[in-house]
Parts: C-alpha cells; structure tokens; sequence
C-alpha cells in the first residue's frame, strides 16, 4: 500500500511540474517519462497498481493534451491505463 501510494505521488508531481514531459520539436510535441511510475506500480504490485499508476499518467497526458487527436479520452487515458497491466504479465 505504501509503495502505491509513493509510485501514484511521484506520478502526480511528475504531472503536476510537468518534469514527466520533455519538450521534444516533433508532432507529438513531449516525450515522456511518466510511464516509469505505471510500468514499476504494475511488476512491483500488480496489474491494479499499475493501472492506477496509469491512470494517472492519463489524466496528465489528457489534460496535457495540446495535439487534437490526443484530446480524445479513448485515445488519451485507455492505453496508458494498459502500460501497467502489461507490465504485470
């Protein structure tokens, strides 16, 4: 529970300072180290950790979002929800 709730704050902080998203000049506009968190969560403490680890780097990517395409909640969060799950297995 501990190490949870320390993987979801250092996702939030990377969200919330926006550290986690590295300005690069291509389309996509940032590259991301916010998935470190949500790949951690989902080998240390399993695929609910993981998702939740995610979903947080969803929100962040969503409310990020500065490409159209990405503004799509489908699109934005679902994958990033899956980065911990598949981590697990």
């Amino acid at each position: 529970m501990a190490i949870s709730g320390m993987l979801g704050a250092i996702a939030i902080i990377l969200g919330v300072t926006r550290l986690g998203f590295i300005p690069v000049p291509t389309p996509a506009g940032h590259a991301t180290i916010m998935h470190i968190p949500a790949i951690l969560g989902g080998i240390l403490e399993g695929p609910v950790v993981g998702a939740m680890t995610g979903l947080i780097f969803g929100l962040y990517s969503f409310l990020n979002a500065t490409n159209p395409i990405f503004a799509d909640p489908l699109i934005a969060i679902l994958p990033r929800i899956f980065i911990g799950v598949t981590a697990y297995y």
